[in-house]
């Protein structure tokens, strides 16, 4: 029983450790980047399996106001 405890102590402590780790001390740059979009079109209605959406092709840029189209949208 104490060992149980013990272990779960351990494993609990190991978790809180690891979600302090990669939520502040890892920069966001690392982790992911961020664009933006300005959305000028109303988009193409499409399904496909479950998902139904839209597909848009616009252009993105990143915080700096830098062109990024080079995805493959």
């Amino acid at each position: 029983m104490k060992n149980k405890k013990a272990l779960i102590i351990l494993l609990s402590s190991l978790l809180i450790v690891t979600v302090f780790v990669f939520e502040y001390m890892l920069p966001d740059e690392q982790t992911a980047a961020s664009y933006f979009v300005k959305m000028n079109s109303e988009g193409k209605a499409i399904k496909k399996n479950q998902f139904k959406g839209y597909a848009y092709k616009e252009k993105v840029f990143d915080s700096k106001g830098h062109d990024q189209n080079h995805f493959p949208f």
